[in-house]
């Protein structure tokens, strides 16, 4: 309990400093804040996993962003989009104060070029300056910028907001609630807006419309995603304080894997969605790679997982061949350490194929019953 104490009075400091408890230390932004603002985490609240380079901050992940609030009509942002090539441009999503109906309006039938609506904006490659909102009611608004695509395929830095006539404010407060999420292709919804579409390749992929972003928003909750194309448990546990990280995140220069010190980083949730990459190692390994360790796999990445996040509730889920496997692991460390804040769930889809929005929203209504039923919201 010592690193939740650590962190809880982190957070009782950090909430005084920003209400006025405590008086600023050199540096810190006087708000409002106007003209050209730096992006920076005091002058936005992050989403998911960040890190700084020259002066840029770089989010990444799947679903990961910022959020911001400001006094005003109108929000601009200067990004750098860095695609791994001209094939994987860069997607974003923003929405206004918490209103996230563009999404429930969105349908995928496998053939569409990508997709367009009211929240997700195509960012040109290089340093391009972005209008987020315009024509607002004048007045306090929240912001929310988040990722549709996977670190894999582009990198996404964040320099400056511009709030026209407006100021920046203090940066939001976190939600009450959180889950990360860690997986594999699935998890970052890799062609769940067609299938490897002519147009680009991330194109046909949104993290926003995946089953944890689903529940995510069900249960008005701070998500995070760590996840990438091919993840699997037997590479996580590899070196796992640096491979884990370096696989899901190439860009990222910080060697540090998790980030649970930082305020507010703890999660009441856990979700690991691993398994159908392990079936497929274990498959073509020629008997190098066997279900058994697999097992042993499995349960060390829960013990990591619970190293760092003591107070979080697990649910590991599956429904490759490897669930089967997974089942017996979490009952064996069930049995092993006495552990009663963790569960598996099988899932009962059946594809063929990375699933498109509509079976992403089935497993979401799934997982959002399956939470309710464990009580964890």
């Amino acid at each position: 309990m010592k690193r939740a104490a650590v962190i809880f009075l982190t957070v009782i400091m950090v909430s005084l400093a920003s209400c006025g408890g405590a008086p600023k230390t050199e540096g810190e932004p006087e708000f409002p804040m106007r003209g050209e603002v730096p992006v920076s985490d005091k002058t936005v609240r992050f989403l998911g996993r960040y890190y700084e380079s020259e002066g840029v901050y770089y989010t990444n992940l799947s679903c990961s962003g910022f959020e911001v609030r400001f006094e005003g009509t109108e929000l601009k942002a200067e990004f750098i989009s860095e695609p791994t090539d001209a094939d994987h441009n860069t997607y974003i999503h923003v929405f206004v104060d918490d209103d996230y109906s563009a999404l429930e309006k969105t349908e995928a039938d496998g053939t569409q070029d990508g997709l367009v609506n009211d929240s997700r904006i195509l960012l040109e490659a290089g340093r391009s300056t972005v209008t987020l909102v315009s024509g607002l009611e004048e007045g306090v608004h929240k912001i929310t910028v988040q990722k549709a695509n996977q670190s894999s395929l582009n990198k996404l830095g964040t320099i400056k907001l511009f709030p026209g006539d407006g100021a920046v404010l203090e940066p939001p407060a976190a939600k009450e609630k959180s889950i990360l999420v860690i997986g594999d292709s699935i998890t970052c919804g890799s062609n769940n807006l067609g299938e490897d579409l002519a147009v680009s390749y991330s194109a046909s992929e949104d993290g926003l419309f995946t089953m944890g972003a689903y529940a995510a928003r069900h249960f008005d909750a701070d998500l995070e995603v760590f996840a990438k194309n091919g993840l699997y448990t037997s590479l996580i546990n590899t070196s796992y304080d640096e491979n884990m990280l370096r696989y899901a995140d190439p860009f990222n220069e910080i060697l540090v894997p998790w980030d649970t010190e930082l305020p507010g980083r703890q999660r009441d949730l856990v979700v690991i969605n691993l398994g159908i990459n392990d079936t497929n190692v274990i498959n073509s390994s020629g008997g190098a790679y066997s279900y058994e360790q697999f097992r042993e796999d499995y349960i060390r990445l829960i013990q990591e997982v619970r190293t760092l996040y003591p107070d979080s509730y697990i649910l590991c889920t599956d429904i490759s061949a490897s669930a089967a496997q997974e089942q017996k692991a979490v009952e064996e460390y069930i049995a092993r350490t006495g552990d009663a804040n963790i569960s598996f769930w099988l899932r009962n889809t059946v594809y063929s194929r990375h699933p498109l929005i509509s079976t992403h929203q089935s497993e979401g209504k799934m997982l959002v019953r399956a939470l309710e039923d464990l009580g964890i919201f």
